[in-house]
């Protein structure tokens, strides 16, 4: 006679068949599945072993938990179907209502679950599973979700409106898939909430022109370890709040002085590992709250000055390090700015004049703020024969001094002395006293702006003259008396 109930909390495992089926043992306990996961224990009078109870039902829980539900590589559970129908959040993920977190990483799953049993949850962790796809249907059911976590799965596409329902949405974590494009349209519905965007190592090579349209309140975007060659440019136009831009480890060896135009909220520009060889001008103009250049790992053999460049006083660390800058000289203009940190080290920077002239630098208090010298790759030059010396080491003179001794050369001799009077004469005797002048073609030049000075002459205006003469030297030193 079954006249004894109980009921035992559950879950003790999971769902290994439907809510409602009976299993019984001997005419002596019936074991009957509830939709909450519980047991209900229904025995005769005659049974004693109620302690027994619970272990028998472990013992079922175990069996049919191993034969059920396989296990990936790593030892996690793979999740299934049950039947006919779709795990549910509730039953395959860990539901922590207090905190409004659903952890569902490293289940095995190959889709996101229904939203049953979690419908409230802010925080969705799906991340370390072997998701695909991404439905939009399907993610759309937990409305309040404003961090998503799909990282380190195997999506390889997200069709256009994928988030579209999800207007609370602050965070996407996409990182360490297969995504190889970013459509337009993929954000339409976030406009509003969206802040920062993980799309970091994974297979992107091609990113929409509109794909980020909209997205005024997106503080941050990782786009590093990516595949990129090229970017659209005006792509960042609507992103006027981004302060944070990360573009490392891409293919891009072209930037447009327009890409980053508009971006007055940006403090950190990342572009390291990449082939570009030279900057834009202009590129940095109107980056108001700039705060860090990066560029090491690149290609570049030279650098225009900050002012052409568009450098604001903001800035404060410029990563150099790892390029082909040879000539010290591009640097000299980049000191000028005492508050900036300059990362060198790396390029094959010429052992010359101009070297030994940044080290001397170095010994001034604001140079040593400038120029970083503590890197385990020090800065240095190289030599002709090859061999190197750390800026830090003590260098033979490179600074010879290169003056002779003035010519004495009288190139106005044969000058009347009304022709030095005149302005054009005065400007063209300053061009013409220097190391490449030559009485040769002097005299030709001079003969053709007599002839225009005797035309004057002829129309009897009347000058004052002047008796100096300057001389030319091969030092590049010229001293004309004035009239």
């Amino acid at each position: 006679m079954w006249d004894h109930t109980a009921h035992i909390e559950g879950p003790w495992c999971p769902r290994v068949v439907e809510a409602g089926v009976t299993l019984k043992t001997e005419n002596v306990l019936k074991f009957t599945m509830q939709k909450d996961l519980s047991w209900q224990v229904i025995y005769n009078s005659d049974y004693s072993g109620w302690y027994i109870t619970k272990v028998f039902l472990i013992l079922i829980c175990a069996i049919n938990v191993t034969e059920s539900v396989p296990t990936n590589p790593n030892g996690h559970n793979v999740s299934t179907k049950a039947g006919s129908q779709e795990q549910t959040c509730g039953n395959v993920c860990r539901y922590e209502e207090a905190f409004g977190r659903t952890r569902c990483k490293e289940r095995g799953l190959t889709y996101v679950p229904t939203s049953t049993g979690c419908e409230m949850t802010i925080l969705l962790e799906l991340q370390q599973n072997n998701i695909q796809n991404i439905p939009p249907e399907r993610i759309a059911e937990y409305h309040y979700v404003k961090t998503l976590d799909i990282s380190w799965n195997q999506i390889s596409v997200l069709d256009p409106g994928t988030f579209f329902r999800l207007n609370r949405l602050r965070n996407i974590l996409c990182s360490h898939n297969n995504l190889e494009i970013v459509q337009n349209g993929l954000f339409n519905g976030t406009e509003y909430s969206l802040s920062r965007i993980y799309l970091n190592n994974n297979n992107i090579s091609i990113i929409g022109n509109r794909a980020l349209q909209g997205l005024a309140q997106v503080i941050a975007i990782y786009l590093n370890n990516n595949l990129i060659k090229t970017l659209p440019v005006g792509v960042f136009i609507d992103v006027i709040n981004i302060k944070y831009l990360t573009l490392d480890n891409n293919e891009l060896a072209y930037l447009d002085e327009d890409h980053f135009k508009g971006l007055k909220e940006m403090s950190t520009l990342s572009l390291q590992g990449n082939r570009i060889k030279t900057l834009p001008l202009g590129l940095f103009a109107g980056l108001e709250s700039l705060q860090e250049v990066l560029l090491s790992n690149n290609q570049l053999i030279t650098i225009t000055s900050p002012h052409i460049l568009g450098l604001q006083p903001s800035v404060e660390i410029l990563n150099l390090t790892n390029n082909y800058i040879n000539h010290t000289d591009v640097i000299f203009p980049f000191l000028v700015n005492a508050t900036w940190t300059l990362y060198l080290s790396g390029n094959p920077f010429l052992c010359d004049c101009d070297f030994q002239m940044l080290q001397e630098r170095l010994n001034t208090t604001s140079t040593q703020q400038t120029i970083d010298t503590s890197s385990e790759n020090p800065l240095s030059c190289e030599f002709q024969d090859g061999s190197k010396q750390n800026i830090t080491d003590s260098l033979p003179n490179l600074c010879h001094d290169t003056t002779t001794e003035d010519s004495e050369i009288n190139i106005w001799s044969d000058i009347p002395e009304f022709a030095t009077m005149h302005p054009v004469a005065t400007n063209q005797h300053r061009q013409l006293t220097s190391s490449e002048a030559n009485p040769g073609w002097l005299t030709i030049f001079t003969f053709i702006e007599l002839t225009l000075f005797f035309i004057l002459w002829l129309g009897k205006t009347s000058y004052k003259p002047c008796k100096n003469a300057g001389r030319v030297t091969k030092a590049k030193i010229a001293k004309v008396q004035p009239c």
